[in-house]
């Protein structure tokens, strides 16, 4: 699965809460392209600002993200600084997707309205989870980068540093003085051999799973319109011995009931969305998949 970013479309509002940053691995692959503010319309997300006392350990396996939340001695976690209502915490921010389309500077407007701003990205890992707000493969997304101040010179409207830029080819073109940026999905599929290189490509490799935390949070990258994935396992060496194409450790087998059932010799494994667990599948069927990539 190819994620990208583009620059005409839709807008995320963030809350920002006072904790630093926390990384993940990159799961998809992604890119910014850039949009035209008065001639585009789309819906946006906001991101609000806030503060937190929780403390959050990030447990890194690959690519994935395990949060536990402590006190440290006798302080005791601020329940009261959550997000408001309908906003979605990662990190120390607060998100929110508005499906309303509208052009980049008013969604903007409406987002300091809020007391946000349209959201600043500055990892790929934030990029992923504003990504997985979305409702299908197809929304387009405003979010707050723009050069309409020089061009060529991208800024957030959060005042937050230009420290993370991942445009795709091409891009920003400036086609039609295009000065705004948007989140966007391209999705590419391909047997499980061509996607383990398209993965291989990027540095990376066919998602492993360790856990179930693991599991479900791939799960929750796909996009309404896929159900099915390519994961980086197969039994294609010896029959019944399951292996990752990463190396790491088969420490966890979570097929479904039934499976795998080698059914017409099928020797690689895939997400499967509709029940929950894992499926033997022909190597050869044509899948979106999920890449990991090592920060």
């Amino acid at each position: 699965m190819m994620v990208a970013m583009k620059d005409s479309g839709c807008g995320l509002m963030e809350l920002r809460l006072t904790l630093p940053t926390l990384p993940l691995d990159n799961l998809t692959t992604i890119r910014l392209y850039h949009g035209n503010a008065e001639k585009s319309s789309a819906s946006f997300h906001c991101v609000l600002h806030g503060e937190c006392t929780s403390f959050i350990m990030a447990m890194l396996r690959s690519l994935l993200l395990l949060f536990i939340v402590f006190s440290m001695g006798n302080a005791q976690v601020n329940l009261s600084r959550k997000c408001p209502y309908g906003w979605i915490n990662f990190g120390v921010r607060c998100f929110k997707f508005f499906s309303s389309t509208v052009h980049w500077v008013t969604a903007e407007k409406n987002c300091q309205s809020l007391g946000a701003n349209l959201a600043s990205i500055h990892s790929k890992i934030e990029q992923e989870f504003l990504l997985s707000l979305l409702p299908s493969s197809s929304t387009r997304c405003w979010i707050g980068t723009h050069d309409g101040n020089h061009e060529g010179q991208w800024l957030w409207t959060d005042g937050t540093p230009y420290d993370f830029a991942y445009f795709g080819p091409g891009q920003p073109d400036n086609l039609g003085e295009e000065n705004c940026g948007e989140l966007n999905f391209t999705d590419s599929e391909g047997n499980q051999l061509k996607t383990k290189k398209n993965c291989q490509s990027l540095g990376a490799n066919l998602a492993s799973v360790h856990s179930i935390i693991e599991h479900d949070f791939l799960l929750s990258l796909l996009p309404s319109s896929s159900t099915r994935c390519w994961i980086g396992i197969h039994d294609g060496n010896h029959e019944g011995q399951w292996l990752w194409t990463d190396g790491t450790p088969y420490d966890l087998a979570y097929f479904g009931p039934g499976q795998p059932d080698n059914l017409d010799e099928e020797n690689c494994g895939e997400l499967n969305l509709t029940a929950n667990r894992w499926n033997d599948a022909d190597c050869l069927t044509s899948l979106p998949y999920l890449c990991v990539q090592n920060l």
